[in-house]
């Protein structure tokens, strides 16, 4: 792949929040674009503490703009 990095933007979204207190309950962080799968990219982390009573996911989108 051989493209300018200033032709990129990045969309960044970030989800914080607490944890359910229910033991089966459970966090699904989504998220739904037009995507070229040769030049658009993407990378997520995520994170919940020790005691695992909050989280945090956060998503970079990088767009290739023609």
């Amino acid at each position: 792949m051989d493209v300018c990095v200033d032709r990129y933007r990045y969309v960044v979204t970030a989800s914080i929040g607490n944890m359910p207190e229910q033991p089966s309950a459970s966090v699904l962080v989504t998220s739904q674009c037009l995507w070229n799968a040769s030049t658009d990219r993407y990378s997520k982390v995520s994170y919940m503490d020790e005691d695992e009573t909050f989280y945090a996911v956060v998503i970079v989108f990088a767009v290739y703009l023609e």
